[in-house]
């Protein structure tokens, strides 16, 4: 079960708890979270294979989500987010954002499809230079009227020029000569290829597959940059340079770019934008309220974050969620209040980051809150650190006397729960007890052997 969150005074011996007001209903649906993205590994590794994973579930289960498609040549048709092709494939954001741009139906630079074809894309919407806005029933206008109607900051109405889906057609755009020349040689078996790569980083299937197609790999490769790919193909780069997809959607994410969803914060009344796959993809918490469908957030876009949370703090959690690792520099009330979104949020991983963050910041004026804050958020090696650490270097003799903690003004343990005063009391009888029982045992062993000689 979720406890509050709170918040950390280090100026004073007071531990405050603030409740979190965020409704009682994601609570009771991320009960049985998942927490499988608490495993070892390399954080590059360990974000692709998250990000893989809920691209295939996505294409199960929530293919409407996607906010684009592309249609090669062949009339294969690809889900994608736009903000993970771009950030592994660079190429495809001049692309997407030209045709965004463009105004009428261009001639397409590549032969007249069938017939069949044709008349099937015919029935489609008009392109606007090869982009169609999808008609979907789950993406009308209505719907995204009500998602834009609150939006007025800079980063909402950036979200509200991305909410309707793309069809990125071949066929229909007018691709420059140097995009022609790749874009023409991209087949479904290819693309296939590349979805898994863009979203797991991984070059597996590139490894397994026919060396028969080696050529037109290492081609597309080249003119796509895709360094990895030409090495594995035979090129020989003596510095393999590729852009990884986890920085270059931070990036993203700091530039506020392609972002679908909206934080607003009561704390200071400012709001960043966020990319839902990436949230839904890492968070149990945010695909259970983003991919539902029963939740308001899901229908507006926007997520509003109580005042208690701070925007720095929510940005360190956002950070972790984009790359895997913990922003720095954070002050101790700062790393605390981010240890209660780990819990809130269900996010072992970084819980256990923070902790070991937590211990190297503790000194003698912070030591006693830590203690507090670890036993209220149930973390069992900061816990030990502090009660030894107590124990070996802060502890006055002048304790062992007291019959209360709590009575003397002097003594910061009257400010800790009872349950801790009472081991902390517990644990420094034994140290007495095994210190003079130790004394006397080495005495009686001492005089024993004066006797037998």
């Amino acid at each position: 079960m979720l406890s509050q969150l709170g918040t950390f005074d280090v100026s004073s011996n007071e531990w405050m708890l603030v409740p979190v007001r965020l409704e009682n209903r994601i609570y009771d649906v991320c009960a049985g979270a998942d927490q499988s993205f608490a495993i070892e590994g390399v954080s590059t590794s360990r974000l692709g294979q998250t990000l893989w994973t809920a691209y295939k579930e996505w294409t199960k289960k929530c293919a409407n989500e996607f906010d684009m498609v592309i249609e090669l040549l062949d009339g294969s048709l690809h889900y994608v987010n736009r903000c993970t092709l771009i950030s592994r494939i660079p190429a495809f954001e001049a692309i997407v954002d030209r045709a965004s741009k463009s105004k009428g139906k261009k001639k397409s630079k590549d032969t007249k499809p069938n017939e069949e074809e044709s008349k099937g894309l015919d029935d489609e919407e008009e392109n606007v230079g090869g982009l169609d806005e999808d008609d979907d029933d789950d993406n009308n206008d209505d719907d995204i009227e009500e998602k834009t109607e609150s939006m007025d900051s800079s980063a909402t109405k950036q979200v509200a020029k991305s909410l309707k889906k793309i069809k990125l057609r071949f066929a229909g755009f007018e691709f420059t000569d140097e995009e022609y020349l790749w874009a023409s040689k991209i087949t479904k078996p290819l693309f296939e290829r590349l979805l898994e790569y863009i979203y797991s980083g991984s070059v597996q299937n590139f490894t397994m597959w026919d060396k028969n197609n080696a050529s037109v790999v290492l081609q597309v490769a080249e003119m796509l940059k895709l360094t990895r790919l030409q090495v594995i193909y035979g090129a020989k780069i003596s510095n393999v340079k590729e852009n990884l997809g986890c920085q270059q959607l931070l990036s993203f994410f700091h530039k506020q770019k392609y972002g679908d969803i909206v934080f607003q914060f009561d704390s200071d009344n400012t709001s960043i934008s966020a990319h839902k796959f990436v949230l839904t993809s890492r968070s149990e918490y945010y695909k259970t309220m983003l991919l539902s469908g029963l939740m308001h957030e899901s229908r507006t876009g926007q997520i509003f974050i109580p005042k208690d949370i701070t925007s720095t703090v929510f940005k360190a959690f956002l950070h972790y969620l984009y790359c895997d690792e913990l922003l720095a520099p954070l002050e101790l009330h700062e790393l605390v209040m981010l240890w209660g979104l780990c819990h809130q949020y269900r996010e072992q991983y970084l819980f256990d980051m923070v902790e070991s963050t937590i211990i190297k910041c503790v000194d003698s004026k912070t030591i006693y809150n830590c203690l507090k804050a670890a036993h209220f958020y149930g973390a069992s090696k900061l816990m030990k650190f502090c009660i030894n650490t107590i124990l070996t270097e802060f502890w006055d003799p002048k304790w062992d006397k007291l019959d209360s903690y709590e009575k003397s003004s002097d003594c910061p343990l009257g400010t800790l729960p009872l349950e801790l005063q009472e081991e902390l009391k517990q644990r420094r009888e034994q140290e007495i007890i095994d210190k003079t029982g130790g004394f006397r045992t080495v005495k009686k062993k001492l005089k024993d052997l004066f006797k037998r000689r």
